[in-house]
């Protein structure tokens, strides 16, 4: 039976050490224009005073959730609000960032309608745009690697999604990693087979880029980029099986971004001959082998031409000729 009283509208905030910030990101959301929600704030064991910031809204606003648990991650943090929302749509906001007053009121979806994107704004005021476009499964088919590349549409907030799909598809973010876990439950959710998109172009999110907190500023080990290319093929073969689109062009350009990762964990590396084995761990990795066998993919990517074309072309031949060696072909 279902609960006349369930909102509209669970907006989950994962709240970790925020309480810089958490003022202004709750007080936008309680602003809203459009009144017919829940705000789900899940303290993932922080331990500054957000806690108390917010039991202290909680107490004030019939609204407000408030979930306390130990320390387990922002996927974790996610997860525990998804298990406790009651909303018929989902909408993710980060405990740094704030939201316009119609931000709730612009995503509601219209009929049919299974994701609604707004473009966002960094706390630089450059943004980071969208087009107004609405389009079907066939219009998804024909830009999916596009919407999969673009930051708006793979990240959790900035967007409006349905519970009822989730909920039926058992989508949870991956807790094993910290980097890529955002992407691989945004396939997951298109892998359901979703029919129609609608994105906004007006930066109705606003996205607060911290220091310390950033993802640009962490190192994420070997091991887990490996783990995350795993997953990201392996999404991009459920893709295939719902969208008739090219995934292999979607699945290298994520490797191009991943391997920045596994460029930073060997450059952290003080060690001659110990960078030297983390080289060839790399290199043997199936999904860099895959990207490294293709320089003019990599050279189309990154746009290079030129002098710089023709030194990458070199630098690849003793990666040849160790392929050579071992009797593999690239």
């Amino acid at each position: 039976m279902v609960c006349e009283n369930m909102p509209d509208i669970s907006v989950i905030v994962p709240v970790y050490n925020a309480e810089k910030y958490l003022h202004r990101c709750i007080d936008s959301i309680l602003a809203q224009t459009y009144i017919d929600f829940e705000l789900l704030l899940i303290n993932d064991g922080s331990k500054d005073n957000s806690g108390a910031i917010c039991d202290e809204y909680a107490a004030k606003d019939a609204r407000v959730r408030v979930f306390h648990k130990e320390n387990g991650g922002v996927s974790s943090a996610r997860n525990c609000g998804l298990d406790n929302a009651t909303g018929k749509y989902i909408c993710f906001i980060d405990s740094d960032d704030w939201v316009d007053a119609n931000y709730l009121e612009e995503l509601i979806p219209n009929e049919g309608e299974d994701m609604v994107v707004c473009a966002f704004m960094y706390d630089t005021m450059e943004t980071f745009p969208l087009s107004d476009i609405v389009r079907d499964k066939q219009n998804i088919e024909s830009v999916l690697h596009i919407l999969l590349d673009h930051m708006a549409v793979c990240s959790p907030w900035s967007k409006i999604l349905c519970r009822d799909i989730i909920e039926r598809n058992h989508i949870r973010f991956d807790t094993k990693v910290c980097a890529g876990e955002d992407m691989l439950f945004i396939c997951d959710y298109f892998s359901s087979g979703i029919n129609k998109i609608r994105t906004i172009s007006f930066p109705l999110y606003h996205y607060y880029i911290t220091d310390n907190a950033s993802l640009s500023h962490r190192i994420v080990d070997l091991k887990t980029t490996e783990y995350v290319l795993d997953c990201i093929k392996e999404r991009f073969d459920n893709l295939s099986k719902v969208y008739k689109w090219n995934s292999d062009e979607g699945y290298k350009r994520h490797i191009t971004t991943q391997f920045n990762n596994f460029l930073t964990c060997i450059k952290c590396v003080p060690s001659f001959f110990k960078r030297v084995q983390l080289i060839k761990r790399v290199i043997d990795n199936r999904h860099v082998r895959l990207l490294l066998s293709d320089i003019d993919y990599i050279l189309k990517r990154t746009g290079q031409s030129g002098v710089k074309a023709f030194s990458l072309r070199a630098a690849m031949l003793p990666l040849k000729l160790y392929y050579l060696i071992n009797n593999i072909n690239v």
